[in-house]
This record gives structure tokens, C-alpha cells and sequence, in this order.
């Protein structure tokens, strides 16, 4: 199985937070970081369980 490497600055930003957000989630245990050197990386499986892992948005107005 082959995991292909985000870095985590380029991740963040294509998920509308910043880097210290991303960090928050990191040192909560929300999402996984992993380190290729100086570089923190997140992986493309740890990237999709992170967004499966968010609620759905439900609208005030929804029908029960």
C-alpha cells in the first residue's frame, strides 16, 4: 500500500486553517503528523480520515 506524503503548510491551506490550527489538531490527537526531516507531512490516508471524522452540517431549518 502506498502512501503518498501532503505537506502539512500545503494541507492546512488547502483545508482553509492555518498552520497553528493544524498544530492545535495535532497536539489533540485529531489528526496524525509524520516528520521526513525538517518537513512535517501529513499523509493522504490520515487526510481522509481526518474529514470523514467531521460532523455533517445540519441546518437549523432541516426537516427532523
Amino acid at each position: 500500500m502506498e502512501s503518498d506524503l501532503i505537506p502539512f503548510q500545503k494541507w492546512c491551506k488547502n483545508n482553509g486553517f492555518g498552520v497553528t490550527t493544524g498544530y492545535k489538531l495535532a497536539n489533540a490527537g485529531k489528526i496524525k503528523i509524520v516528520k521526513l526531516g525538517k518537513l512535517s507531512m501529513i499523509t493522504s490516508e490520515e487526510s481522509r480520515r481526518f474529514a470523514n471524522s467531521l460532523p455533517a452540517y445540519k441546518s437549523e431549518n432541516a426537516e427532523a
